[in-house]
Protein backbone atom coordinates (compact mmCIF):
# COMPACT_ATOMS: atom_id res chain seq x y z
CA UNK A 1 0.00 0.00 0.00
CA UNK A 2 3.04 2.13 0.80
CA UNK A 3 4.39 1.65 -2.42
CA UNK A 4 1.33 2.14 -4.25
CA UNK A 5 0.85 5.88 -2.39
CA UNK A 6 4.67 6.54 -2.99
CA UNK A 7 4.07 5.83 -6.91
CA UNK A 8 1.20 7.99 -6.75
CA UNK A 9 2.51 10.86 -5.08
CA UNK A 10 5.58 10.60 -7.69
CA UNK A 11 3.25 10.33 -11.15
CA UNK A 12 1.71 13.35 -9.44
CA UNK A 13 4.48 15.56 -9.30
CA UNK A 14 6.03 14.66 -12.06
CA UNK A 15 2.80 15.51 -14.21
CA UNK A 16 2.30 18.88 -12.05
CA UNK A 17 5.76 19.77 -13.16
CA UNK A 18 4.07 20.09 -16.98
CA UNK A 19 2.37 23.28 -17.15
CA UNK A 20 -0.60 22.96 -20.16
CA UNK A 21 -2.86 26.29 -20.28
CA UNK A 22 -5.75 25.76 -22.12
CA UNK A 23 -9.28 27.74 -23.05
CA UNK A 24 -6.82 30.95 -23.61
CA UNK A 25 -7.81 32.24 -26.99
CA UNK A 26 -10.59 35.16 -26.23
CA UNK A 27 -11.81 36.71 -29.71
CA UNK A 28 -8.77 36.06 -31.80
CA UNK A 29 -6.50 37.11 -28.93
CA UNK A 30 -3.99 35.30 -26.47
CA UNK A 31 -2.46 36.71 -23.63
CA UNK A 32 0.39 35.67 -22.58
CA UNK A 33 1.09 37.19 -19.01
CA UNK A 34 2.32 34.84 -16.83
CA UNK A 35 2.42 31.88 -18.84
CA UNK A 36 5.52 30.56 -20.88
CA UNK A 37 8.10 31.07 -17.93
CA UNK A 38 9.95 27.75 -18.16
CA UNK A 39 11.28 25.52 -20.72
CA UNK A 40 8.12 22.77 -19.57
CA UNK A 41 5.53 25.16 -20.51
CA UNK A 42 3.02 24.80 -23.25
CA UNK A 43 -0.56 26.91 -24.06
CA UNK A 44 -3.34 24.61 -25.96
CA UNK A 45 -4.46 27.78 -28.58
CA UNK A 46 -8.33 26.72 -27.80
CA UNK A 47 -10.64 29.44 -28.22
CA UNK A 48 -12.32 31.90 -30.67
CA UNK A 49 -9.74 32.60 -33.92
CA UNK A 50 -10.01 35.72 -36.49
CA UNK A 51 -10.94 33.94 -39.80
CA UNK A 52 -10.96 35.61 -43.17
CA UNK A 53 -12.45 33.25 -45.58
CA UNK A 54 -12.08 33.27 -49.32
CA UNK A 55 -8.64 34.86 -48.56
CA UNK A 56 -5.04 34.30 -48.39
CA UNK A 57 -3.19 37.15 -46.36
CA UNK A 58 0.55 37.96 -46.70
CA UNK A 59 3.05 40.12 -45.74
CA UNK A 60 2.24 43.58 -47.16
CA UNK A 61 -1.50 43.04 -45.56
CA UNK A 62 0.17 43.31 -41.87
CA UNK A 63 1.44 46.45 -42.67
CA UNK A 64 -0.70 48.04 -41.41
CA UNK A 65 -4.53 47.56 -39.32
CA UNK A 66 -6.31 47.29 -42.67
CA UNK A 67 -6.42 43.68 -43.18
CA UNK A 68 -9.32 44.19 -40.03
CA UNK A 69 -11.70 44.54 -42.14
CA UNK A 70 -15.84 43.24 -42.67
CA UNK A 71 -14.84 39.94 -43.98
CA UNK A 72 -12.98 38.77 -41.02
CA UNK A 73 -14.95 36.66 -38.77
CA UNK A 74 -14.51 34.42 -35.57
CA UNK A 75 -14.63 30.31 -35.26
CA UNK A 76 -13.97 27.86 -32.97
CA UNK A 77 -10.57 25.76 -32.71
CA UNK A 78 -10.42 23.14 -32.74
CA UNK A 79 -13.16 22.84 -34.94
CA UNK A 80 -15.40 23.06 -38.21
CA UNK A 81 -14.38 26.19 -40.10
CA UNK A 82 -17.32 26.19 -42.12
CA UNK A 83 -19.10 26.93 -38.45
CA UNK A 84 -17.57 30.60 -38.63
CA UNK A 85 -19.92 33.05 -37.41
CA UNK A 86 -20.21 35.07 -40.86
CA UNK A 87 -20.36 31.45 -42.98
CA UNK A 88 -23.77 30.91 -41.09
CA UNK A 89 -26.57 29.68 -42.94
CA UNK A 90 -24.26 29.61 -46.44
CA UNK A 91 -24.19 26.11 -48.74
CA UNK A 92 -20.50 26.16 -49.25
CA UNK A 93 -20.21 21.98 -48.58
CA UNK A 94 -16.42 21.36 -48.37
CA UNK A 95 -14.96 24.37 -50.60
CA UNK A 96 -13.66 26.17 -47.24
CA UNK A 97 -10.17 28.09 -47.40
CA UNK A 98 -8.91 31.28 -46.16
CA UNK A 99 -6.61 32.69 -43.64
CA UNK A 100 -6.66 32.25 -39.48
CA UNK A 101 -5.19 34.71 -37.58
CA UNK A 102 -3.73 35.16 -33.94
CA UNK A 103 -2.84 38.00 -31.92
CA UNK A 104 -0.49 37.29 -29.41
CA UNK A 105 0.86 39.71 -27.07
CA UNK A 106 2.53 39.72 -23.84
CA UNK A 107 4.50 36.79 -24.45
CA UNK A 108 8.46 36.42 -22.79
CA UNK A 109 10.81 38.43 -24.71
CA UNK A 110 13.66 36.34 -23.30
CA UNK A 111 12.28 33.15 -25.60
CA UNK A 112 14.64 32.75 -28.44
CA UNK A 113 12.74 30.09 -29.85
CA UNK A 114 9.03 28.50 -29.21
CA UNK A 115 7.69 25.64 -30.72
CA UNK A 116 4.32 25.07 -32.44
CA UNK A 117 2.59 21.86 -33.16
CA UNK A 118 -0.40 21.87 -35.33
CA UNK A 119 -1.97 19.21 -37.28
CA UNK A 120 -4.73 19.17 -39.60
CA UNK A 121 -5.04 16.71 -41.92
CA UNK A 122 -5.73 18.79 -45.13
CA UNK A 123 -3.28 21.56 -46.53
CA UNK A 124 -1.71 24.18 -44.70
CA UNK A 125 1.14 26.81 -44.38
CA UNK A 126 1.70 28.90 -40.97
CA UNK A 127 3.52 31.68 -40.33
CA UNK A 128 4.96 34.34 -37.75
CA UNK A 129 4.53 38.33 -38.49
CA UNK A 130 6.52 40.45 -35.51
CA UNK A 131 6.99 44.11 -36.88
CA UNK A 132 10.26 44.84 -35.88
CA UNK A 133 12.13 41.48 -36.30
CA UNK A 134 15.15 41.07 -38.61
CA UNK A 135 13.05 38.56 -40.51
CA UNK A 136 9.15 39.98 -39.94
CA UNK A 137 7.89 37.34 -41.99
CA UNK A 138 8.30 33.46 -41.01
CA UNK A 139 7.44 30.78 -42.72
CA UNK A 140 6.84 28.10 -39.57
CA UNK A 141 5.72 25.00 -41.43
CA UNK A 142 3.98 23.74 -44.92
CA UNK A 143 1.67 20.74 -44.55
CA UNK A 144 0.80 20.10 -48.62
CA UNK A 145 -0.19 22.81 -50.70
CA UNK A 146 -2.42 24.81 -49.80
CA UNK A 147 -4.54 26.69 -52.66
CA UNK A 148 -7.72 28.92 -53.63
CA UNK A 149 -9.56 26.11 -55.62
CA UNK A 150 -8.92 22.29 -56.09
CA UNK A 151 -7.26 22.07 -58.93
CA UNK A 152 -4.42 23.93 -56.62
CA UNK A 153 -4.18 22.69 -53.71
CA UNK A 154 -2.82 19.12 -52.59
CA UNK A 155 -3.36 17.91 -48.92
CA UNK A 156 -1.71 15.68 -46.98
CA UNK A 157 -1.18 14.33 -43.25
CA UNK A 158 1.46 15.13 -41.47
CA UNK A 159 2.58 16.00 -37.84
CA UNK A 160 5.16 18.22 -37.23
CA UNK A 161 7.23 20.58 -35.41
CA UNK A 162 7.46 23.91 -36.57
CA UNK A 163 10.19 26.24 -35.01
CA UNK A 164 9.45 30.00 -34.42
CA UNK A 165 12.35 32.78 -33.69
CA UNK A 166 11.26 35.24 -31.47
CA UNK A 167 12.33 38.83 -31.82
CA UNK A 168 12.64 41.27 -28.43
CA UNK A 169 8.93 42.06 -28.94
CA UNK A 170 5.76 41.10 -27.02
CA UNK A 171 3.58 41.14 -29.82
CA UNK A 172 3.17 39.32 -32.41
CA UNK A 173 0.51 38.02 -35.14
CA UNK A 174 0.19 33.85 -36.13
CA UNK A 175 -1.10 33.53 -39.36
CA UNK A 176 -2.20 29.88 -40.79
CA UNK A 177 -2.98 29.78 -44.82
CA UNK A 178 -5.89 26.84 -44.75
CA UNK A 179 -7.22 24.71 -47.66
CA UNK A 180 -9.98 22.03 -47.65
CA UNK A 181 -10.99 20.73 -51.35
CA UNK A 182 -10.62 17.22 -51.27
CA UNK A 183 -12.39 16.11 -48.08
CA UNK A 184 -15.67 17.35 -46.30
CA UNK A 185 -13.97 17.98 -43.31
CA UNK A 186 -11.01 19.31 -43.90
CA UNK A 187 -10.64 21.55 -40.78
CA UNK A 188 -8.68 22.02 -37.78
CA UNK A 189 -9.73 19.28 -35.12
CA UNK A 190 -6.66 18.73 -33.05
CA UNK A 191 -5.65 21.51 -30.45
CA UNK A 192 -2.66 23.50 -31.92
CA UNK A 193 -0.06 23.41 -29.32
CA UNK A 194 2.57 26.64 -28.36
CA UNK A 195 5.73 26.65 -26.09
CA UNK A 196 8.43 24.97 -25.18
CA UNK A 197 10.26 23.38 -28.23
CA UNK A 198 12.00 20.59 -26.19
CA UNK A 199 8.85 19.96 -24.43
CA UNK A 200 6.82 19.72 -27.78
CA UNK A 201 10.13 17.54 -29.25
CA UNK A 202 9.38 15.16 -26.66
CA UNK A 203 5.73 14.55 -26.79
CA UNK A 204 5.88 14.14 -30.48
CA UNK A 205 9.05 11.87 -30.57
CA UNK A 206 6.93 10.05 -27.66
CA UNK A 207 3.61 9.90 -29.86
CA UNK A 208 5.71 8.48 -32.47
CA UNK A 209 7.26 5.82 -30.60
CA UNK A 210 3.74 4.90 -28.95
CA UNK A 211 2.15 4.99 -32.52
CA UNK A 212 5.12 2.32 -34.18
CA UNK A 213 5.02 0.49 -31.28
CA UNK A 214 1.13 -0.12 -31.11
CA UNK A 215 1.48 -0.83 -35.36
CA UNK A 216 4.24 -3.65 -34.96
CA UNK A 217 2.62 -5.30 -32.06
CA UNK A 218 -0.70 -5.68 -34.12
CA UNK A 219 1.55 -6.80 -36.72
CA UNK A 220 2.69 -9.54 -34.93
CA UNK A 221 0.30 -10.54 -33.69
CA UNK A 222 -1.88 -10.79 -37.03
CA UNK A 223 1.34 -13.14 -38.42
CA UNK A 224 1.17 -15.44 -35.35
CA UNK A 225 -2.84 -15.89 -35.82
CA UNK A 226 -2.67 -16.33 -39.58
CA UNK A 227 0.66 -19.01 -39.02
CA UNK A 228 -1.98 -20.82 -36.31
CA UNK A 229 -4.59 -21.35 -39.02
CA UNK A 230 -1.75 -22.96 -41.58
CA UNK A 231 -1.08 -25.75 -39.35
CA UNK A 232 -4.77 -25.95 -37.60
CA UNK A 233 -7.00 -25.25 -41.16
CA UNK A 234 -9.86 -26.34 -38.43
CA UNK A 235 -9.51 -23.10 -36.34
CA UNK A 236 -11.92 -20.94 -38.15
CA UNK A 237 -12.35 -18.40 -35.02
CA UNK A 238 -8.19 -17.87 -35.27
CA UNK A 239 -8.94 -17.23 -39.03
CA UNK A 240 -11.17 -14.82 -38.22
CA UNK A 241 -9.41 -13.01 -35.39
CA UNK A 242 -6.22 -12.68 -37.94
CA UNK A 243 -8.88 -11.20 -39.97
CA UNK A 244 -9.96 -8.49 -37.55
CA UNK A 245 -6.13 -7.72 -35.91
CA UNK A 246 -5.04 -7.13 -39.86
CA UNK A 247 -7.96 -5.46 -40.18
CA UNK A 248 -7.55 -3.08 -37.23
CA UNK A 249 -3.69 -2.54 -38.07
CA UNK A 250 -4.71 -1.40 -41.64
CA UNK A 251 -7.18 1.03 -39.76
CA UNK A 252 -4.89 2.23 -37.16
CA UNK A 253 -2.14 2.79 -40.16
CA UNK A 254 -3.94 5.04 -42.90
CA UNK A 255 -4.54 7.71 -39.62
CA UNK A 256 -0.94 7.42 -38.23
CA UNK A 257 0.84 10.43 -39.11
CA UNK A 258 3.89 8.72 -38.04
CA UNK A 259 3.15 5.31 -40.10
CA UNK A 260 1.66 7.19 -43.36
CA UNK A 261 4.73 9.95 -43.24
CA UNK A 262 6.94 6.87 -44.96
CA UNK A 263 4.54 6.67 -47.86
CA UNK A 264 3.61 10.00 -48.25
CA UNK A 265 6.93 11.99 -47.31
CA UNK A 266 6.13 14.59 -50.55
CA UNK A 267 2.46 15.72 -50.94
CA UNK A 268 0.38 13.07 -53.22
CA UNK A 269 -3.32 13.77 -54.37
CA UNK A 270 -2.96 9.62 -54.98
CA UNK A 271 -1.97 8.83 -51.73
CA UNK A 272 -3.93 11.20 -49.74
CA UNK A 273 -7.04 9.19 -51.53
CA UNK A 274 -5.65 5.93 -50.89
CA UNK A 275 -5.58 6.65 -46.92
CA UNK A 276 -8.90 8.28 -46.55
CA UNK A 277 -10.73 5.45 -48.62
CA UNK A 278 -8.84 2.58 -46.40
CA UNK A 279 -9.52 4.63 -43.15
CA UNK A 280 -13.08 4.35 -44.02
CA UNK A 281 -13.37 1.23 -45.87
CA UNK A 282 -12.05 -1.06 -43.13
CA UNK A 283 -14.46 0.07 -40.39
CA UNK A 284 -17.50 -1.93 -41.50
CA UNK A 285 -15.30 -5.19 -42.44
CA UNK A 286 -13.70 -4.35 -38.93
CA UNK A 287 -16.88 -4.87 -36.68
CA UNK A 288 -18.14 -7.92 -39.59
CA UNK A 289 -15.00 -9.88 -38.70
CA UNK A 290 -14.96 -9.41 -35.28
CA UNK A 291 -18.63 -10.27 -35.10
CA UNK A 292 -17.74 -13.74 -36.96
CA UNK A 293 -14.76 -14.20 -34.35
CA UNK A 294 -16.99 -14.00 -31.21
CA UNK A 295 -19.56 -16.22 -33.35
CA UNK A 296 -17.44 -19.45 -34.09
CA UNK A 297 -15.43 -19.10 -30.92
CA UNK A 298 -17.98 -19.70 -28.71
CA UNK A 299 -20.41 -22.22 -31.05
CA UNK A 300 -23.36 -19.86 -31.93
CA UNK A 301 -24.14 -21.92 -35.27
CA UNK A 302 -27.03 -19.96 -35.72
CA UNK A 303 -25.41 -16.72 -35.62
CA UNK A 304 -23.22 -17.70 -38.24
CA UNK A 305 -25.38 -16.55 -40.62
CA UNK A 306 -25.94 -13.84 -39.50
CA UNK A 307 -22.27 -12.93 -39.29
CA UNK A 308 -22.38 -13.60 -42.97
CA UNK A 309 -24.72 -11.04 -43.58
CA UNK A 310 -22.77 -8.52 -41.65
CA UNK A 311 -19.78 -9.20 -43.53
CA UNK A 312 -22.20 -9.25 -47.04
CA UNK A 313 -22.86 -5.84 -45.71
CA UNK A 314 -19.34 -4.62 -44.85
CA UNK A 315 -17.75 -5.72 -48.24
CA UNK A 316 -20.26 -3.91 -49.81
CA UNK A 317 -19.88 -0.77 -47.74
CA UNK A 318 -16.16 -1.00 -48.18
CA UNK A 319 -16.80 -1.20 -51.79
CA UNK A 320 -18.66 2.01 -51.81
CA UNK A 321 -15.63 4.25 -50.01
CA UNK A 322 -12.93 2.40 -52.64
CA UNK A 323 -15.24 4.02 -55.54
CA UNK A 324 -16.86 7.36 -54.01
CA UNK A 325 -15.66 10.42 -54.44
CA UNK A 326 -13.27 10.82 -50.77
CA UNK A 327 -14.80 14.48 -50.40
CA UNK A 328 -18.26 12.69 -49.50
CA UNK A 329 -17.16 9.55 -47.55
CA UNK A 330 -18.63 11.37 -44.62
CA UNK A 331 -21.67 10.92 -46.20
CA UNK A 332 -21.45 7.71 -45.95
CA UNK A 333 -20.38 7.25 -42.05
CA UNK A 334 -23.76 7.11 -40.77
CA UNK A 335 -24.61 3.89 -42.76
CA UNK A 336 -21.09 2.58 -41.72
CA UNK A 337 -22.04 3.50 -37.35
CA UNK A 338 -25.36 1.68 -38.28
CA UNK A 339 -23.79 -1.06 -39.11
CA UNK A 340 -21.58 -1.51 -36.32
CA UNK A 341 -24.22 -0.55 -33.73
CA UNK A 342 -26.06 -3.59 -35.28
CA UNK A 343 -23.13 -5.73 -34.99
CA UNK A 344 -22.87 -4.92 -31.56
CA UNK A 345 -26.59 -5.08 -30.71
CA UNK A 346 -26.50 -8.57 -32.39
CA UNK A 347 -23.69 -10.10 -30.01
CA UNK A 348 -24.57 -8.32 -26.29
CA UNK A 349 -27.45 -9.83 -25.31
CA UNK A 350 -27.43 -12.70 -27.31
CA UNK A 351 -26.63 -16.39 -25.18
CA UNK A 352 -25.02 -14.21 -22.22
CA UNK A 353 -22.27 -13.42 -24.48
CA UNK A 354 -20.62 -10.57 -22.24
CA UNK A 355 -21.16 -12.82 -19.16
CA UNK A 356 -18.96 -15.36 -21.22
CA UNK A 357 -15.82 -13.05 -21.45
CA UNK A 358 -16.52 -12.02 -17.89
CA UNK A 359 -16.65 -15.43 -16.34
CA UNK A 360 -13.71 -18.13 -16.90
CA UNK A 361 -16.04 -20.69 -15.01
CA UNK A 362 -18.26 -20.57 -17.98
CA UNK A 363 -18.74 -23.66 -20.32
CA UNK A 364 -17.03 -22.34 -23.44
CA UNK A 365 -14.22 -21.75 -21.06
Amino acid sequence: MKLALGLLVICVSILSSFSVYGNTIVSGQLDLHGKLKSSTEIVNLEGRWIFLPFRFLQEGDFQTDQWRTAEQTLVSIPGDLKAADSLAGLDIEQQIWGTLVLEIKNFDPSFEELGLRLRADTAYSVYWYQRGARTEWQKVMQVGVPGPSKQKSIPQIADILGRIRVHASDKALLVIHLSGFHYSDSSIWRTPRLGSIQRLERDLEAQRLMEVLVCGMMLIMALYFWSLTRFHKEDAPTLWLAWFTLLGLFRLSSTSATITSFLHQEPSLAMYYILRRIEFGVISLFSATGFMFIARSFGYERFYSLGRVFLLVGALLAVLCLVAPVEYLLTILPIIHLHLLSTFIFEGPRKNLWVSFAHPSHPRW
